[in-house]
């Protein structure tokens, strides 16, 4: 319930000097600040611990708080029913330990300096809807045995609620904290409310335990929101928008759905025994307003720490992947090392990887141009410290994608991309499955544990075919076999052309017949349309014609050589046509 910006509803001090909102004390015409000394003392003395007060409006010194205080002190200090809305603290407000047994209300309060509630016990309603924190607010270790509110509240400073443990539920809906919003450790056994709230810098539910939240958010945070190794024992939506998102060894008892907006996400150690959905809001948050349209949160604090638009993925060290679904997540910076079942993460929407460049340059001229394809960020860290240049990636890009990752062996990186192949071919994407693949095999031509052969074949496999990937080389492989196979038979390989001639012995005697002798004179030098359609011939054995033509023992070296690389290299582009399709 929020007191409305309306005059108050209790009979007013009618001190001469100023205009006082406080409540007058029985019996008087003024308030408790402004009664005189006598008659102050005499009220307090008749206060008891457990008394009820009435201080709505007053504005308290410090000394007149410690007054009231010791005025209904025992062991500890305890009120019955305190009242104190719209109340004025000019300094430092000291409620250390102070137990109030029945309701707490602070409602649009004002604390002009610090405000300590630390160790304090409510054991009914602690109400602080609307009130204002201009130093620090430390509710640590407090307990509050009912709901607490802090809907709309004002914190200038950072408020920290350390340790607190709290029977119902909290509110800081529409709350504005400049700076930290501290609830480590914190016990809430219902709802945490943080709808529409506005943090300056971090939110830290680090250790929390939620033992009914449902909902939570959603809330802006311009820095960090932590989730590290908090509790959550019941199904819940959390709905954020952070520069960063940290939720390392956080556990789920049951499913969660994480929307989040613009937050670089840290997932070490998350720990669920249901499906854990992290997806990407694509528009501002909204939140209801009470007969007004709803209202877009405000993101500015987010720009200030210059986060980016999308959310990005930044570790995976230790989850169990199989239980995990991303939903156009960028994944271009993501460490998948130490992660569990990568070949049963789940891939929905956008969720774009690490590229290799379009080109390498020297300044405008162009001398290498890449093929595109999804990289690991591991892949590229290994790569940035290459000592010889990388035939796929420039070192200066890996240097900047690869940024904050360990290095690891070519061999890990091979699991890796291994894993990620098979969850993308489970979905039928063929065309992640293709990049993985690819890098698969590039990581295993690095791997220590390969043999010289095995590096060789591989290396191979990718300058004639991309691993079977790329058509466009598997051709330019057959069209520079088809060339150098013509060049060969028609300077070495194809033997000179004889032709068989009849001609006439000397004349005979009269009256005799004509005889004649076989003659062999030599024929025409084969040409270059002969030699190559002895290539072609001797290439695709399936399209002989079976002419026959004399070779030499070199041209016959050739056309074994042409008969088993032909049918390879067109196998080969085949597959990557194949392949090129399919993707």
């Amino acid at each position: 319930m929020l007191l409305e910006d309306a005059a108050p509803n209790w009979p007013t001090c009618r001190t001469r000097r100023t205009k006082c909102p406080g409540v007058r004390v029985e019996s008087h015409r003024l308030c408790l600040a402004h009664l005189d000394a006598r008659d102050r003392d005499a009220y307090l003395s008749g206060l008891a611990p457990g008394s009820d007060i009435d201080a709505r409006g007053t504005t308290f010194s410090e000394e007149l708080l410690a007054a009231l205080l010791n005025a209904v002190t025992d062991d500890r200090p305890h009120f019955g029913e305190a009242k104190f809305d719209r109340a004025i603290f000019e300094g430092y407000a000291r409620f250390t330990q102070t137990w109030f047994s029945d309701d707490a209300s602070f409602l649009r309060a004002e604390f002009l300096g610090d405000a300590w509630f630390q160790e304090v016990a409510f054991q009914h309603q602690a109400r602080f809807a609307k009130a204002s924190f201009t130093g620090r607010a430390s509710f640590g270790d407090a307990r509050f045995h009912r709901d607490a509110y802090f809907a709309r509240t004002t914190f200038a400073s950072g408020a920290w609620f350390d340790n607190i443990d709290v029977a119902e539920g909290v509110s800081f809906t529409d709350a504005v904290v400049a700076e930290d919003l501290m609830l480590t450790k914190a016990k809430i056994r219902e709802g945490l409310h943080l709808a529409g709230a506005q943090i300056g810098k971090k939110l830290d539910l680090g250790e929390a335990t939620f033992e009914g939240l449902r909902q939570l958010g959603p809330v802006v945070v311009g820095q960090r929101l932590v989730f590290d190794r908090a509790t959550f024992l019941r199904p819940v939506e959390l709905e954020a928008a952070a520069a960063e998102v940290s939720c390392k060894e956080t556990s789920f008892a049951e499913s969660a759905m994480l929307r989040l907006r613009r937050a670089t996400v840290q997932l070490d150690g998350l720990n669920s025994e249901s499906t854990v959905v992290l997806a990407s809001q694509p528009r501002p948050f909204s939140v209801d307003q009470y007969y007004a349209p709803p209202k877009e949160l405000d993101e500015a604090s987010i720009d200030a720490a210059g986060a980016g638009r999308g959310v990005c993925l930044a570790s995976l060290r230790g989850v169990d992947a199989s239980r995990l679904t991303l939903v156009n997540i960028d994944l271009a910076r993501c460490h998948f090392v130490d992660a569990r079942r990568l070949d049963k993460l789940s891939l929905e929407g956008r969720c774009p990887f690490a590229h290799a460049p379009r080109r390498l340059a020297i300044g405008k001229f162009p001398i290498w141009r890449y093929s595109r394809r999804q990289l690991l960020a591991e892949e590229l860290a290994f790569r940035s410290g290459l000592k010889s240049g990388s035939p796929v990636l420039d070192r200066a890009h890996a240097r900047a994608w690869g940024q904050g990752v360990g290095k690891l062996g070519a061999e890990q990186i091979a699991v890796i991309y291994r894993q990620l192949r098979r969850a993308q071919e489970d979905v039928k994407n063929e065309p992640g499955a293709a990049d993985f693949y690819y890098g698969e095999m590039q990581m295993r031509h690095y791997a220590a544990n390969s043999t010289i052969g095995e590096r060789w074949v591989l290396r191979l496999y990718w300058l004639i075919s991309g691993y079977g990937l790329r058509a466009a080389r598997a051709v330019m492989a057959l069209l520079a076999l088809l060339a150098l196979g013509t060049v060969g038979f028609a300077t070495i390989g194809l033997a000179p052309t004889q032709a068989v001639e009849f001609r006439p012995v000397q004349p005979q005697a009269a009256g005799q017949p004509l005889s004649y002798r076989q003659v062999t004179i030599s024929g025409a030098e084969p040409g270059w349309g002969t030699a190559l359609d002895q290539t072609v011939d001797s290439t695709v054995s399936i399209l002989k014609s079976g002419q026959s033509r004399p070779i030499t023992p070199a041209g016959r070296a050739i056309q074994i050589a042409l008969g088993f690389l032909g049918p390879l290299l067109l196998g080969v582009l085949a597959l990557s046509i194949r392949n090129q399709v399919k993707r």
